[in-house]
């Protein structure tokens, strides 16, 4: 069972752009539920000695990466007037824990796309990627930061959207 794997593909509620009107607070609790969801399945996973492998289009940025994004889940930012980064540690904290639940699956979870540009092709998003690939296990170690192949124009091969790529080392050996 070491080298068993569990692979999550999602695509998670998007507002269209907008940040901080009713719809996108909604959608940003339905995320939340959903990456709740997820962490029911993948600590099963994971308690059964899996590596869990998380991808999709999350239509969120990655925690750090803009304001209304969350990064403690504990921290539950209700905006009233002005959305961005209002609440938590250093007033930065955003409204949206989605991802940061996701980061919660145990010490070694590891968003590989945190670094990477937009991903979506036809419209920049303040903050870069919303289309993720997040890893925990005891391969999560493997693997490195993820990559984008580079678009000239305005799709990557008939999608508005590029790809998000990570590949493990073979040879590295699994966490105990």
């Amino acid at each position: 069972m070491e080298h068993d794997w569990s692979v999550f593909a999602t695509h998670w509620k998007s507002s269209r752009g907008a940040s901080c009107n009713a719809e996108d607070l909604a959608n940003a609790e339905q995320r939340q539920d959903q990456a709740e969801g997820l962490v029911v399945n993948a600590t099963e996973a994971l308690g059964d000695g899996r590596t869990v492998v998380i991808a999709g289009d999350l239509n969120i940025q990655a925690p750090g990466r803009h304001l209304r994004v969350g990064s403690d889940p504990a921290e539950d930012c209700q905006p009233e007037g002005i959305c961005d980064g209002f609440c938590g540690a250093g007033v930065k904290d955003g409204y949206d824990d989605s991802i940061a639940a996701l980061l919660g699956l145990g010490e070694n979870a590891r968003l590989l796309s945190a670094e990477l540009p937009h991903t979506y092709v036809r419209q920049f998003y303040p903050g870069r990627a919303i289309d993720h690939l997040l890893v925990a296990g005891p391969r999560a170690e493997a693997f490195g930061e993820a990559t984008t192949p580079k678009v000239a124009g305005t799709s990557y091969r008939g999608s508005d959207r590029r790809p998000v790529i990570a590949k493990p080392d073979p040879g590295s050996e699994p966490r105990q």
